[in-house]
Protein backbone atom coordinates (compact mmCIF):
# COMPACT_ATOMS: atom_id res chain seq x y z
CA UNK A 1 0.00 0.00 0.00
CA UNK A 2 1.45 3.52 -0.99
CA UNK A 3 2.40 5.76 2.13
CA UNK A 4 0.08 8.84 3.44
CA UNK A 5 -0.45 10.41 6.04
CA UNK A 6 -3.35 9.18 7.22
CA UNK A 7 -4.60 5.25 6.44
CA UNK A 8 -7.87 4.35 7.46
CA UNK A 9 -7.24 0.14 7.15
CA UNK A 10 -10.21 -2.17 7.11
CA UNK A 11 -9.62 -5.65 8.15
CA UNK A 12 -11.77 -8.57 7.29
CA UNK A 13 -14.08 -8.63 10.10
CA UNK A 14 -13.85 -12.64 10.60
CA UNK A 15 -10.22 -12.98 10.14
CA UNK A 16 -9.05 -9.56 11.05
CA UNK A 17 -5.48 -10.70 12.72
CA UNK A 18 -4.67 -12.54 9.44
CA UNK A 19 -5.33 -9.57 7.46
CA UNK A 20 -2.54 -7.52 8.27
CA UNK A 21 -2.51 -4.47 5.74
CA UNK A 22 1.19 -3.36 4.40
CA UNK A 23 2.00 -0.14 4.42
CA UNK A 24 4.66 1.20 3.38
CA UNK A 25 7.42 4.03 5.95
CA UNK A 26 6.92 4.41 9.64
CA UNK A 27 3.82 5.33 10.70
CA UNK A 28 2.00 5.05 14.43
CA UNK A 29 -0.93 2.38 14.86
CA UNK A 30 -4.20 2.70 16.38
CA UNK A 31 -7.21 0.20 16.76
CA UNK A 32 -10.75 1.70 16.22
CA UNK A 33 -13.03 -1.09 17.96
CA UNK A 34 -16.05 0.62 18.46
CA UNK A 35 -17.85 0.86 14.65
CA UNK A 36 -16.62 -3.06 14.32
CA UNK A 37 -15.96 -6.16 17.01
CA UNK A 38 -12.42 -6.48 16.72
CA UNK A 39 -9.90 -8.39 19.33
CA UNK A 40 -8.06 -6.17 21.88
CA UNK A 41 -5.03 -3.59 20.59
CA UNK A 42 -2.92 -5.51 22.35
CA UNK A 43 -3.76 -8.78 20.79
CA UNK A 44 -2.76 -7.22 17.12
CA UNK A 45 0.18 -5.87 19.23
CA UNK A 46 0.95 -8.81 20.80
CA UNK A 47 0.11 -11.19 17.32
CA UNK A 48 2.11 -9.01 14.79
CA UNK A 49 4.79 -7.46 16.97
CA UNK A 50 4.45 -4.05 16.79
CA UNK A 51 2.86 -0.95 18.92
CA UNK A 52 -1.23 -0.44 18.36
CA UNK A 53 -2.71 1.75 20.79
CA UNK A 54 -6.36 2.42 20.87
CA UNK A 55 -7.89 5.25 18.82
CA UNK A 56 -9.85 7.41 21.03
CA UNK A 57 -13.49 8.12 20.26
CA UNK A 58 -13.34 12.01 20.51
CA UNK A 59 -13.20 13.48 17.47
CA UNK A 60 -10.90 16.54 18.45
CA UNK A 61 -8.83 14.40 20.26
CA UNK A 62 -8.57 12.08 16.37
CA UNK A 63 -7.53 15.23 14.71
CA UNK A 64 -5.22 16.12 17.09
CA UNK A 65 -3.29 12.76 16.75
CA UNK A 66 -3.63 12.38 13.32
CA UNK A 67 -1.93 15.60 12.66
CA UNK A 68 0.82 14.59 15.02
CA UNK A 69 2.49 11.82 12.62
CA UNK A 70 1.64 9.61 10.08
CA UNK A 71 -1.10 7.71 11.32
CA UNK A 72 -3.01 4.14 10.57
CA UNK A 73 -5.80 3.40 12.07
CA UNK A 74 -7.66 -0.42 12.06
CA UNK A 75 -11.20 -1.06 11.50
CA UNK A 76 -13.68 -3.83 10.90
CA UNK A 77 -14.74 -4.53 7.47
CA UNK A 78 -15.16 -0.88 5.75
CA UNK A 79 -14.69 1.93 7.18
CA UNK A 80 -16.63 3.84 4.87
CA UNK A 81 -19.30 2.18 6.26
CA UNK A 82 -19.40 4.57 9.08
CA UNK A 83 -20.38 8.42 9.00
CA UNK A 84 -17.99 9.47 11.72
CA UNK A 85 -14.74 8.16 9.44
CA UNK A 86 -15.94 10.08 6.60
CA UNK A 87 -16.62 13.33 8.72
CA UNK A 88 -12.92 12.54 10.17
CA UNK A 89 -11.28 11.89 6.47
CA UNK A 90 -12.67 15.24 5.07
CA UNK A 91 -11.61 17.35 8.50
CA UNK A 92 -8.14 15.75 7.62
CA UNK A 93 -7.82 16.12 3.61
CA UNK A 94 -9.07 20.01 4.15
CA UNK A 95 -5.94 20.52 6.54
CA UNK A 96 -3.94 19.16 3.30
CA UNK A 97 -3.28 15.21 4.61
CA UNK A 98 -3.16 12.71 2.04
CA UNK A 99 -5.74 10.22 3.32
CA UNK A 100 -5.97 6.73 1.85
CA UNK A 101 -8.92 4.37 2.92
CA UNK A 102 -8.46 0.43 2.39
CA UNK A 103 -12.23 -1.29 2.44
CA UNK A 104 -12.71 -4.67 3.63
CA UNK A 105 -15.79 -6.90 4.08
CA UNK A 106 -17.58 -6.54 7.44
CA UNK A 107 -20.43 -7.95 9.15
CA UNK A 108 -22.91 -6.19 6.41
CA UNK A 109 -21.21 -7.83 4.23
CA UNK A 110 -21.46 -11.75 5.40
CA UNK A 111 -25.05 -11.06 6.13
CA UNK A 112 -25.07 -10.32 2.64
CA UNK A 113 -23.54 -13.59 1.36
CA UNK A 114 -26.35 -15.43 3.27
CA UNK A 115 -29.45 -13.22 2.89
CA UNK A 116 -29.05 -12.72 -0.92
CA UNK A 117 -29.07 -9.31 -0.45
CA UNK A 118 -27.68 -6.16 1.56
CA UNK A 119 -29.35 -6.07 4.83
CA UNK A 120 -30.87 -2.39 6.21
CA UNK A 121 -28.41 -1.25 8.43
CA UNK A 122 -29.19 0.71 12.13
CA UNK A 123 -27.90 1.16 14.96
CA UNK A 124 -29.21 0.07 18.32
CA UNK A 125 -30.17 3.60 19.48
CA UNK A 126 -32.89 3.47 16.64
CA UNK A 127 -35.48 2.37 18.06
CA UNK A 128 -38.35 3.83 16.11
CA UNK A 129 -36.61 3.14 12.81
CA UNK A 130 -36.46 -0.64 14.09
CA UNK A 131 -39.78 -0.89 15.10
CA UNK A 132 -41.13 1.04 11.95
CA UNK A 133 -38.65 -1.24 10.06
CA UNK A 134 -40.19 -5.02 11.73
CA UNK A 135 -43.63 -3.65 11.76
CA UNK A 136 -43.70 -2.97 7.77
CA UNK A 137 -40.85 -4.09 5.50
CA UNK A 138 -40.15 -7.70 4.58
CA UNK A 139 -36.42 -7.14 3.62
CA UNK A 140 -33.60 -8.08 6.17
CA UNK A 141 -32.48 -5.61 9.00
CA UNK A 142 -28.55 -5.36 10.53
CA UNK A 143 -28.41 -3.80 14.16
CA UNK A 144 -25.64 -3.34 15.58
CA UNK A 145 -24.00 -2.18 18.81
CA UNK A 146 -23.51 1.80 18.76
CA UNK A 147 -22.06 3.94 21.65
CA UNK A 148 -25.20 5.00 23.07
CA UNK A 149 -25.17 2.05 25.90
CA UNK A 150 -28.33 0.05 24.70
CA UNK A 151 -27.94 -3.15 25.68
CA UNK A 152 -28.64 -4.75 22.42
CA UNK A 153 -29.43 -8.35 24.16
CA UNK A 154 -32.16 -6.84 26.12
CA UNK A 155 -33.45 -4.69 22.90
CA UNK A 156 -33.54 -7.67 20.50
CA UNK A 157 -36.03 -9.98 22.97
CA UNK A 158 -38.41 -7.13 22.41
CA UNK A 159 -38.08 -6.50 19.09
CA UNK A 160 -38.51 -10.31 18.26
CA UNK A 161 -42.00 -10.88 16.45
CA UNK A 162 -43.60 -14.30 15.58
CA UNK A 163 -42.32 -13.26 11.72
CA UNK A 164 -38.84 -12.44 12.21
CA UNK A 165 -35.84 -14.53 13.13
CA UNK A 166 -33.49 -12.82 14.71
CA UNK A 167 -29.71 -14.16 14.58
CA UNK A 168 -27.27 -12.68 16.65
CA UNK A 169 -23.64 -12.31 16.11
CA UNK A 170 -20.77 -11.86 19.40
CA UNK A 171 -16.92 -11.80 19.10
CA UNK A 172 -16.55 -11.13 15.64
CA UNK A 173 -13.15 -11.96 14.38
CA UNK A 174 -12.00 -13.30 17.57
CA UNK A 175 -11.79 -17.56 18.26
CA UNK A 176 -14.81 -17.04 20.70
CA UNK A 177 -16.42 -15.98 17.42
CA UNK A 178 -20.25 -17.24 17.57
CA UNK A 179 -23.80 -17.01 16.11
CA UNK A 180 -27.06 -18.53 16.57
CA UNK A 181 -30.36 -17.67 18.31
CA UNK A 182 -30.30 -14.65 20.48
CA UNK A 183 -30.73 -16.57 23.07
CA UNK A 184 -28.02 -18.40 23.15
CA UNK A 185 -25.85 -15.60 22.72
CA UNK A 186 -22.67 -14.46 24.89
CA UNK A 187 -23.86 -12.29 27.70
CA UNK A 188 -22.18 -9.02 27.31
CA UNK A 189 -20.47 -9.78 24.31
CA UNK A 190 -23.35 -9.56 21.86
CA UNK A 191 -22.24 -6.96 18.85
CA UNK A 192 -25.26 -7.12 16.12
CA UNK A 193 -28.26 -8.83 15.33
CA UNK A 194 -29.69 -9.44 12.13
CA UNK A 195 -33.65 -9.45 11.48
CA UNK A 196 -34.99 -11.80 8.88
CA UNK A 197 -37.78 -13.91 7.90
CA UNK A 198 -37.00 -16.79 7.06
CA UNK A 199 -33.05 -18.02 5.72
CA UNK A 200 -31.06 -18.77 8.55
CA UNK A 201 -27.87 -17.39 8.74
CA UNK A 202 -24.16 -18.61 9.77
CA UNK A 203 -20.95 -17.16 10.17
CA UNK A 204 -18.45 -17.36 7.18
CA UNK A 205 -15.74 -20.28 7.92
Amino acid sequence: MTSADFVLAGLTSWAPLQDRPSIMGPHRWFLESWTGCLPSNQVFSDEWAIKIEAWPRNFDQQINLALQGSTVVLVSGDPLIATPHEHLLKHLRSKGLSCLVRRRPGVIDLVATHCGQRPRLLPASAHSQISEHLGTRTDPLLVVEDDQGEDLWDLGRGWQGSDWKATSYANLGTPQSASGPLHRAPDGQLRCLVFQRALELFPAP
